[in-house]
């Protein structure tokens, strides 16, 4: 079976569960994030610093400098929330006794962002590749509040275990992606929407996934 689009990727043993699931950010982020983003961002805080407060600056240069400072300070701005999704790990609850899925993320221990969502109110899980030259990948469960707004929760780091348990690929990737998405598509009881098609898979990764 060489065209994998149709295939169904994974069975729960137990669907509509509490569930608690953490993962971390990687040693690589981590380290990218730290000797990488942190400097820099500091870095370019400094230096727009010292650009606008230059001494060797006329009075009119400075005024001019202050007015626009907001705009330079979006790129140390901008450094440092990416230092932050690198640092951070992401923990998501679903509890059938609140009838919550939440999501919290968590900077060294500490929490700083928390999302929460009812289950009632869970209408797909989207699994999600873009086609065009920038490829993007994410999985995200999406709803309906009692107002009519959508909401979108990106669980997309959670398929990051299942890829790392084995040899890094492409197609493992997408395969990690599919599945995650549709595990947790089982648990919540909703369907699973997804636009990633899988060619030729090894069968080393058939094998594996009992894709055959």
């Amino acid at each position: 079976m060489d065209d994998m689009e149709e295939s169904t990727f994974w069975e729960t043993v137990t669907p509509a569960i509490d569930h608690e699931e953490t993962v971390p950010s990687s040693s690589g982020e981590r380290l990218f994030g730290l000797f990488f983003f942190l400097p820099v961002s500091i870095a370019s805080a400094i230096g727009i610093l010292f650009v606008i407060f230059n001494p060797d600056n006329s009075l009119k240069e400075q005024v001019g400098l202050c007015f626009i400072s907001p705009c330079f300070a979006l790129m140390p701005l901008a450094l440092m929330s990416l230092f932050l999704q690198l640092m951070c790990s992401e923990t998501i609850y679903i509890s059938t006794e609140k009838g919550t899925i939440e999501k919290a993320t968590t900077f060294w221990g500490k929490e700083r962002h928390q999302e929460t969502e009812l289950i009632n109110e869970v209408k797909l899980v989207d699994v999600y590749e873009s086609r065009d030259e920038d490829t993007t990948h994410s999985i995200s469960i999406k709803g309906n509040n009692a107002h009519g707004e959508k909401w979108s929760l990106d669980i997309t780091r959670f398929h990051r275990p299942l890829y790392l348990s084995g040899k890094g690929s492409m197609d493992r990737f997408r395969i990690s992606m599919i599945k995650t998405g549709e595990r947790y598509g089982d648990m919540l009881g909703v369907e699973v929407k997804n636009n990633i098609t899988l060619g030729h898979v090894s069968r080393n990764l058939r094998k594996e996934f009992d894709l055959d």
